[in-house]
């Protein structure tokens, strides 16, 4: 589905496992020489990019999600971001609705949950 929505929208796409995570949960510019261990492409550096970051340190960036928040066969609840940089309001509103639309189509019903931050 990342790659469905990225294709379409042309950002970039996260996925995360909720559980693997912890609540406080920030997004920021990764620290000098920062780097995680990025799903199929071994170590990244992600210095001085923007990066989402919890108690325990960055795990995913428009560039290269980290597998310690990948989405696993047995996650239950995810997080799915769109990294947008310069949208309007209603360009957002228009990324979230077809969001919302791909989630129900590929899931079916299900509860969603929505929060542009700007």
């Amino acid at each position: 589905m990342n790659n469905y929505l990225s294709l379409k929208l042309h950002l970039p796409i996260g996925s995360y496992d909720l559980s693997k995570l912890n609540n406080d949960l920030s997004y920021m510019v990764a620290r000098r020489d920062e780097e995680y261990e990025g799903i199929g492409k071994g170590k990244i550096g992600i210095s001085s990019f923007p990066v989402l970051s919890d108690s325990l340190g960055p795990f995913g960036s428009p560039i290269s999600d980290s597998t310690r928040a990948m989405i696993s066969l047995e996650t239950k609840k995810a997080m799915l971001v769109v990294y947008s940089f310069g949208e309007s309001p209603s360009e957002l509103q228009a990324i979230k609705s077809e969001v919302e639309q791909a989630i129900n189509g590929i899931f079916g019903t299900t509860e969603i949950q929505t929060t542009i931050v700007v």
